[in-house]
């Protein structure tokens, strides 16, 4: 029962493409479609799967990572996996979409190039930018050629070779543009702003399990002194309360499915019990589970 739950929340790629009818190994493309009207986008959830999405035309509202974000023609969005998404507002928007796993990274055979080629989906970078028209061409041209190989691979003998060919030269043009326009708004990133980037990134994937600073400091082979100085310069937070801020982004998230209990949520968060779990998200949020329940209804 508990995972029919989670689903609610988190859905995995197979799980969407079940909803949309479409299913293919790990790769889904659609180019000028209307903006979904689904019940289970309303509500913050995290997915398994990379996310490219171009406005073609109109504008709506959605929210990443608990940040609101107005998305009109021209503007370009990535996410990565396990990032908290919504669709706040769909109104008129048209969007093109690509959706892939690390599975068809693999198999496509880019792995040589992988971490620089998704550097934008999980380097902690802005995920929406407004794009001039050309680059907003190129990569416009680039997802219509990609699906059209995905729609039309079985008609040539070589169709799965160059779909994954198409799909790589889009994840070159992604991440140039998203390096161009990064320059606009980030300097150079220091060591030090590698470090909370990574940390940030390792609590995102551990959270559930892992919530003292040993564990995160030995994974970047620094000492937990070190990794809290380096957190306060340039966040001007504590890692503990990076990882503490986390963990009630996940909490806020799992309190807006009504269908969980808070008891539910406290386990599924790896609390000893609720009552533990009531004061650490008072003490981060300020207000008990139970409250903050009430009020966002």
């Amino acid at each position: 029962m508990e995972k029919n739950k989670n689903i609610n929340h988190h859905f995995k790629f197979d799980e969407l493409h079940a909803l949309e009818k479409i299913h293919h190994s790990g790769l889904f493309v659609e180019c000028n479609i209307v903006m979904p009207e689904l019940e289970h986008l309303t509500r913050h959830f995290r997915s398994d799967f990379f996310q490219i999405m171009l406005v073609n035309s109109g504008s709506g509202e959605v929210n990443i990572n608990l940040r609101d974000y107005k998305v009109k023609y021209r503007d370009f969005l990535t996410t990565g996996p396990y990032d908290i998404k919504k669709v706040n507002n769909t109104n008129n928007c048209r969007h093109s979409l690509v959706l892939f796993t690390g599975d068809f990274i693999r198999d496509s055979g880019i792995n040589k190039y992988a971490n620089e080629l998704l550097h934008t989906f999980t380097s902690g970078m802005s995920s929406k930018y407004s794009l001039k028209y050309e680059d907003y061409k190129t990569i416009n041209n680039k997802i219509a050629e990609v699906h059209n190989l995905y729609v039309n691979q079985s008609n040539h003998i070589y169709g799965k070779e160059l779909l994954y060919l198409s799909f790589t030269s889009l994840l070159f043009e992604v991440a140039a543009v998203s390096d161009k326009y990064s320059e606009t708004v980030n300097t150079p990133i220091s060591r030090k702003e590698h470090i909370v980037l990574t940390f940030v990134n390792l609590v995102k994937d551990n959270f559930r399990e892992h919530r003292n600073l040993s564990f995160y400091a030995s994974k970047l082979n620094i000492t937990p002194k070190y990794l809290t100085q380096t957190t306060k310069a340039i966040s001007g937070k504590s890692a503990a309360l990076i990882i503490e801020g986390i963990v009630n982004e996940e909490a806020r998230m799992l309190l807006d499915d009504p269908s969980l209990s808070i008891g539910e949520i406290s386990h599924m968060l790896n609390f000893s019990d609720q009552s533990f779990f009531g004061k650490f998200f008072k003490r981060g949020v300020g207000v008990s589970p139970k409250n903050y329940r009430s009020i966002r209804r």
